[in-house]
C-alpha cells in the first residue's frame, strides 16, 4: 500500500499492485475457507469470488472503455455466470484424458477456478487492468453515505422482505410480507418524485426491489414450489452424485442438457457447501435481479431515466417475475444473457471486436441455459436482422452497417441446434420438433380460437374474476397492455424524431408478433408457458406502456389548456395511479388484505389450529394454498414420504399423478423411467408389482389428477372414469393395490404385488 502526499494531508491509495495483492488474497482466503470448511466465511467469500471477482477480472481484460460503470456491472455478472457454465463444461470434456473421474466435485472445481483466477489476476496486472486508484477519500465518501435515507431505504426493503418470507415460513403470518410490498410501493413513488436520493440511486433500488420481491416468496418455506424446479433439482443432483456430466446420457428429462440446470447450481452448491435447494432460494434471486437492472440500462437512453425506472418497475411487478420464474431457474439464467445481448446490440455505440465477442459468448450462454428461450430468441434475432436490412436499404445515410449480421444469426443457429442435437440424445431438439408438429395441427384447428388459459397468461390474468377486486385486477392488466399498444403506435408514427434505437424498436415489434402468434395459436403458448411468454414480451414492451400513458395525459391536458408544470404533475399522478396498484394486484397483497385478515391478524385459536396442523401433518400451513403470498410449496409430509419410498422401493414401478411426480423426482431422487402417471394405459391389464403414491393433497381432496388419456370415459369395477380427475377409490380399484404400507397423517403409499 503506497503513501502519497496530497494537499498537505497524508492519505493512503490503492494502486495496481495493491489491487493485485487484494485479488490474490481473496482467492487464497477463499481457498482456505473452502478446504477447512469455515462456516459463513466459506459461503460469503465463495459467493463474492464466483459471482463478482471472476467477471471483474475478465471485464478488465476486455477494455470496454465506452461502457458506463453500471453497464460494466451488468456485463460483469454475465461473464461470471458464463465462466461457471463453460469452464466446468471444459473440465468435464477433458477430464477423461487427464485421468479425472469426477471433475464436477469440490476439489477439482475450486482448484481449477483458483488457478485460472490467479492467472487472470496476473494477466490483468500486466495489461494494466488495475490502472485505477481508490483513495481513502473515496472510502470516506462511501462511509458518509451509509447512514443517509436512500441507503437505509435499500437495507430496509431487503431486511423486511427476508423477515416477511421467514415469518410466513415459521409463523404462517403474512403481516411483514405485506409491509414489505407496501414499502416497495412507497419507495417507488418517492423515487419517481425524486424525493429519495435522485437518479443515481435508481439502479440500486431496482436490484433491491427485484431481490425483495423474490425473497418474500422463496423464503416462505424450506421447500421448493412448482413442478419444473423439481425436474431441475433431479438433474442437478444426478450430476452432483456422479461427479461428472455425461452429455450423451438420456435421463428421461430434456432439462439435463441445460448447463444452467446440470452445472451452474452445482458449482455454487459444492464451492459454498450449501444444499442445492438453498442455491435456488437465495443465490439465484440475486443473479436474476440483474435482469431488471439490464433492462433499465437498455430503456434509459431511449426513454429517459424516470420512464426507464417505471418501465422496469412494471416488469418486476408482473407476478411471473417472482412467482413463476423462481420455479424455472433455467429461464432466469437464459434471460440474464438475453438482456445482455440486447444491451450490447442497442446501445448506439460502435461495435468493437470485444463487444462482438461478448455477444457471441452470451448467445452461447442462452443456448446452453434454456432451449425454449433460445428458440424464441432466434426468432427475435432473425426478425431484427431482416428488419435492419430493410431499414438500411431504405435509408443508407441514416444507418451504418447492420448491428446483427447474417454471420451472427447463422452462428446462433449452429450453436443452438448443434448443442441440442448432440446433447442428451437430442431430447430438447425433440421437444422443438414436437412443438412444430403440434403447431402445424393447431393452425387448422385452433387458429383464432384462443384457449382461456393461454389468453389469461398472455393478458396476465392470474386468478379467476370471482370478486369485484379480481375483476378490477384483470382490467388493470388489460389497461397496461392497451397503453403498450398506444406507445408502440405513437413511436411508429414519429420514428424520424423518436429517440428509440432502431434495433430495440425492432425487438419490440418482434415482441408484438410473438404476443399475437401465441394468442392465435395457443399450443405455442403452452409449449413455452403462457406466463413466461408474456414476461419475455413485457421485457421489450414495458417502456411503451409508460410512454403511451404519458402521451394520453399530455394530449388530454393540452385539451384543457394545462401548462407544462401541471402536465408534469398530472403525468406523475397518472403513472403512480397505474403502476402502484398494479404491483398490489399482481402480488396478491390487495386480496390478502381484503380476504384473509386472519393471516396477518390471527386470533389465539387460529394460531393453535395452525400449530397443531403443522406438527401433526408436518406441512407448511397445512400444505393448502392458504395465502395469496405463499406459493403452495411442497408439503414436508410429501417430502418425507418420497424419501422413504426411494429407500425401500427397489426397482418397482411407482404410480403417481402429475402433482406428486415432481416431488418423487426432486426430493425422492427417483428416475423418471421408474414413475408412471395414472393414465388410460394402466387400464385393461394387470399392472406389475408397483407402488401407488398419494400425496397430501390427493388424500385431503380425495382424488388424483389424470393424464390426457383418461379424458374419455372408461368402465372400471368402481364405475366410469371421466374428465381429468378420478376418485382415489377408483384408482386403487384399477391398479389393484391392496395394502397401505405408509401413512404419516398426510400422504399414503399403497403396494401391489403381482
Amino acid at each position: 500500500m503506497s503513501e502519497i502526499l496530497r494537499e498537505g494531508h497524508r492519505s493512503l491509495t490503492f494502486g495496481s499492485k495493491e489491487l493485485l495483492a487484494l485479488a490474490l488474497t481473496l482467492i487464497a482466503i477463499t481457498d482456505l475457507a473452502v478446504f477447512l470448511n469455515i462456516p459463513v466465511l466459506r459461503q460469503v467469500l465463495g459467493f463474492v469470488l464466483l459471482t463478482f471477482l471472476t467477471g471483474f477480472l475478465l471485464l478488465q481484460n476486455l477494455k470496454l472503455n465506452n461502457f458506463t460503470p453500471l453497464e460494466k456491472a451488468a456485463v460483469l455478472v454475465g461473464l461470471s455466470v458464463s465462466f461457471m457454465l463453460f469452464i466446468p463444461l471444459l473440465m468435464d470434456l477433458i477430464s477423461p484424458a487427464l485421468g479425472s473421474s469426477q471433475p464436477i466435485s469440490t476439489v477439482p472445481l475450486i482448484s481449477t477456478f483458483s488457478v485460472l483466477l490467479f492467472a487472470l489476476s496476473i494477466i490483468t496486472y500486466e495489461r494494466d487492468g488495475f490502472a485505477f486508484r481508490i483513495t481513502v477519500s473515496d472510502y470516506r465518501k462511501v462511509a458518509e453515505n451509509v447512514l443517509t435515507p436512500p441507503v437505509l431505504g435499500l437495507g430496509f426493503i431487503l431486511m423486511l422482505s427476508i423477515l416477511g418470507g421467514l415469518s410466513i415460513w415459521f409463523y404462517s403470518n403474512t403481516l411483514l410480507a405485506l409491509l414489505s410490498i407496501a414499502s416497495i410501493v412507497v419507495v417507488t413513488g418517492l423515487l419517481a418524485a425524486n424525493r429519495l436520493g435522485g437518479e443515481r440511486f435508481y439502479p440500486f433500488y431496482i436490484v433491491a426491489i427485484a431481490i425483495a420481491l423474490q425473497y418474500v416468496r422463496t423464503l416462505a418455506s424450506a421447500n421448493l414450489f412448482g413442478s419444473d424446479i423439481q425436474y431441475e433439482l433431479y438433474c442437478g443432483e444426478l450430476v452432483k452424485l456422479a461427479g461428472y456430466w455425461n452429455p450423451t446420457a438420456a435421463v428421461g428429462s430434456d432439462y439435463y442438457s441445460m448447463l444452467s440446470v446440470s452445472i451452474l447450481p452445482n458449482v455454487y452448491s459444492l464451492v459454498l457447501n450449501v444444499d442445492t435447494v438453498w442455491v435456488y432460494k437465495v443465490i439465484f434471486p440475486v443473479l436474476f435481479a440483474f435482469v431488471p437492472l439490464g433492462l433499465y440500462l437498455v430503456y434509459k437512453p431511449q426513454f429517459g431515466s424516470r420512464s426507464a425506472l417505471l418501465a422496469t418497475f412494471l416488469f418486476m411487478s408482473f407476478f411471473g417475475f417472482y412467482q413463476i420464474l423462481p420455479a424455472a431457474t433455467r429461464m432466469e439464467i437464459a434471460l440474464i444473457f438475453v438482456v445482455l445481448v440486447v444491451l450490447l446490440l442497442s446501445n448506439k455505440r460502435p461495435q468493437k471486436h470485444e463487444t462482438s465477442a461478448l455477444v457471441i459468448l452470451f448467445l452461447a450462454g442462452i443456448a446452453v441455459s434454456h432451449y425454449a428461450t433460445s428458440y424464441l430468441f432466434i426468432f427475435f434475432l432473425v426478425f431484427v436482422w431482416i428488419g435492419s436490412a430493410l431499414i438500411n436499404r431504405r435509408d443508407r445515410k441514416r444507418n451504418g452497417r447492420a448491428v446483427i449480421t447474417s454471420t451472427v444469426v447463422i452462428l446462433c443457429l449452429v450453436v443452438t441446434f448443434g448443442w441440442y442435437a448432440f446433447v442428451s440424445q437430442a431430447e430438447a431438439l425433440g421437444s422443438l420438433v414436437s412443438i412444430g408438429s403440434h403447431t402445424a395441427t393447431a393452425l387448422s384447428t385452433e387458429l383464432f380460437a384462443p384457449n382461456a388459459d393461454v389468453t389469461l397468461g398472455v393478458f396476465g390474468g392470474g386468478t379467476p374474476a370471482t370478486t369485484i377486486l379480481h375483476l378490477l385486477a384483470r382490467y388493470w392488466q388489460l389497461a397496461t397492455e392497451v397503453l403498450m399498444a398506444v406507445g408502440v403506435i405513437m413511436i411508429l408514427r414519429h420514428r424520424q424524431t423518436s429517440a428509440v434505437d432502431d434495433t430495440f424498436f425492432l425487438f419490440s415489434l418482434g415482441a408484438v408478433v410473438v404476443a399475437f402468434v401465441v394468442l392465435i395459436v395457443p399450443v405455442l403458448g403452452f409449449s413455452i408457458g403462457p406466463i413466461r411468454s408474456y414476461l419475455v414480451v413485457l421485457a421489450f414492451l414495458a417502456p411503451y406502456c409508460i410512454f403511451g400513458a404519458a402521451c394520453i395525459v399530455n394530449t388530454v391536458s393540452r385539451w384543457f389548456g394545462a401548462n407544462s408544470n401541471s402536465i408534469y404533475k398530472l403525468r406523475y399522478i397518472a403513472l403512480m395511479g397505474l403502476l402502484l396498484p398494479y404491483l398490489l394486484f399482481n402480488s396478491g397483497a390487495i386480496f390478502e388484505v381484503t380476504e384473509n385478515p386472519s393471516n396477518y391478524i390471527p386470533s389465539h385459536a387460529q394460531w393453535q389450529v395452525r400449530s397443531n396442523l403443522m406438527s401433526s401433518v408436518g406441512t407448511d400451513a397445512g400444505a393448502a394454498r392458504w395465502s395469496y403470498l405463499e406459493e403452495g410449496s411442497d408439503p414436508n409430509a410429501d417430502i418425507y414420504a418420497a424419501k422413504w419410498l426411494s429407500s425401500v422401493r427397489g426397482g418397482s414401478l411407482i404410480y403417481a399423478d402429475q402433482v406428486t411426480i415432481p416431488e418423487l423426482l426432486g426430493y425422492g431422487f427417483i428416475a423418471p423411467a421408474s414413475i408412471a402417471m395414472f393414465s388410460y394405459e394402466i387400464v385393461g391389464h394387470q399392472p406389475p408389482t408397483a407402488y401407488v403414491f398419494l400425496g397430501f393433497q390427493n388424500v385431503k381432496q380425495g382424488y388424483v389428477a389424470l393424464a390426457t388419456g383418461w379424458q374419455i370415459g372408461y368402465q372400471t369395477p368402481s364405475g366410469t372414469l371421466t374428465g381429468r380427475t378420478a376418485q382415489i377409490s377408483s384408482i386403487l380399484a384399477v391398479t389393484g393395490a391392496e395394502n397401505k404400507i405408509y401413512d404419516n397423517g398426510g400422504p399414503a403409499i399403497y403396494y401391489r404385488q403381482n
